[in-house]
């Protein structure tokens, strides 16, 4: 191999999803990885759930007499785990499991520790087909081994229910074509040592859609901007963009808008927050004493670890409550459970520590809720008590996302976000 084409950064196929949201970006990673770290945000880690997850669907392709994840070289079979292959034009990735036929082709399988399918999966499964082929290996069959969203932990553990095999062959062919391209076009933006890095094609998407390094190469406001519109669709951001409206000061009133983004353009202008002082009297008035302010912290993993949890399903494993009484006195109750296996101790803190009367206050209340009913079908002995908690919970942001509007918080209503209100707080230090 000529030694020339370790001078291209090779393609893998996380660099290819990336080229396949922000192509710019994709390039700054290879040729300025620096610049690249310091812009990339931190992103959640599934690395175990994803392990796992592998081990297990390696395990159905083995004999039952190997307690090894990976066979030995002088093993015969016709099963690969973790193969890595390079082409010679510079693509570089590892195949989760391939499985030859008894005609010489091959059977593509990509594990993942989803229990749903989305377009990046199969793009990726089409980038390693690709792959397979340009090293002359025939692939047959294309599949994704996920997690099966109706499995139910028991108290033996059948990882064959675990599991399911999808066929995506069709789907993966029908964009052989375009993404044959894509890798084309990927691998010759990564052989350019430079290119013009004012601008990239996230300035035209909604913020959750935009890359890591949107501010490396877009000059844009980085508060009270238009990407800050609550729930803003490309349409209208594409409508304000091409009238060089980039600031919320700036929105005209002929152009539509929902009453969260009124309102917040409205703060931005004013430069003040927009409060609803009788709504929220009117809100706080239906709370009754003692008030319990109750927060869950959670686990979700994709193979459950509690018996009867389903694949991903938030396992409350803690619990903080402030208790605010009439008078002003205020107790703290917590609970930290040592065993992953089930969340009974939570529960038997939980019902010591809440009486029959007493408004239940949370921030987001629709996930206070769902950990209720969770535990609820887990242990039904405590389904009444959680189902009256859910019937007195109180949902304190709703106060943020309808009666308090601050420009300044960039369209978020999260508690991280509205601390700021509390100077003497930070949500560093909770």
């Amino acid at each position: 191999m000529n030694t020339k084409e370790f001078l291209v950064p090779y393609l893998t196929k996380t660099d290819f999803i990336l080229y396949l949201q922000c192509p710019k970006s994709l390039w700054l990673k290879k040729h300025k990885p620096k610049e690249y770290q310091h812009y990339k945000k931190p992103s959640d880690s599934f690395l175990l759930d994803d392990y796992e997850v592998k081990k297990y669907a390696q395990r159905l392709f083995q004999n039952e007499r190997s307690q090894l994840f990976l066979f030995p070289p002088n093993h015969p079979t016709n099963v690969l785990f973790n193969k890595r292959l390079r082409t010679g034009e510079g693509i570089s990735t590892y195949i989760d499991i391939l499985e030859q036929n008894a005609d010489g082709t091959y059977n593509l399988y990509e594990v993942k520790p989803s229990t749903t399918i989305n377009a990046d999966y199969i793009k990726e499964a089409c980038f390693q087909m690709i792959t397979l082929e340009k090293c002359e290996l025939q692939v047959r069959d294309v599949f994704i081994i996920q997690v099966n969203p109706d499995y139910v932990r028991r108290a033996k553990f059948e990882r064959h229910r675990l599991l399911k095999k999808v066929p995506i062959t069709q789907a993966v062919r029908d964009c052989e074509q375009k993404t044959r391209m894509e890798i084309h076009n990927a691998l010759a933006l990564l052989r350019q040592n430079a290119i013009y890095e004012t601008g990239c094609g996230c300035y035209w998407k909604t913020r959750t859609n935009q890359c890591d390094t949107f501010e490396y190469f877009n000059n844009t406001p980085k508060q009270k901007s238009v990407w800050e519109l609550p729930r803003v669709k490309e349409e209208k951001l594409w409508t304000l963009l091409d009238r060089s409206i980039e600031r919320l000061e700036d929105v005209p009133d002929d152009i539509a808008l929902t009453a969260k983004q009124f309102f917040q353009v409205r703060s931005a202008v004013e430069r003040k927050p927009i409060v609803k002082s009788e709504y929220i009297a009117e809100m706080l008035n239906t709370l009754t004493f003692p008030l319990y302010f109750l927060d869950y912290e959670t686990i979700s993993t994709a193979v459950p670890k509690v018996i009867g949890a389903k694949p991903w399903q938030k396992i409350p494993f803690q619990f903080s409550l402030h208790i605010l009484h009439e008078g002003g006195k205020l107790d703290h109750k917590e609970y930290l459970s040592d065993t992953m296996h089930g969340v009974e101790g939570v529960l038997h803190a939980l019902y010591n520590s809440i009486d029959c009367v007493g408004s239940i206050i949370s921030w987001n209340a629709p996930f206070e809720k769902l950990c209720n009913r969770t535990m609820g079908q887990l242990y039904p002995e405590y389904r009444f008590f959680l189902a009256d908690i859910n019937d007195r919970m109180f949902d304190l942001e709703i106060i943020f996302k309808k009666a308090y509007i601050d420009a300044e918080f960039g369209g978020s209503t999260s508690l991280k976000t509205c601390c700021r209100l509390c100077v003497h707080v930070s949500h560093t230090k909770l």
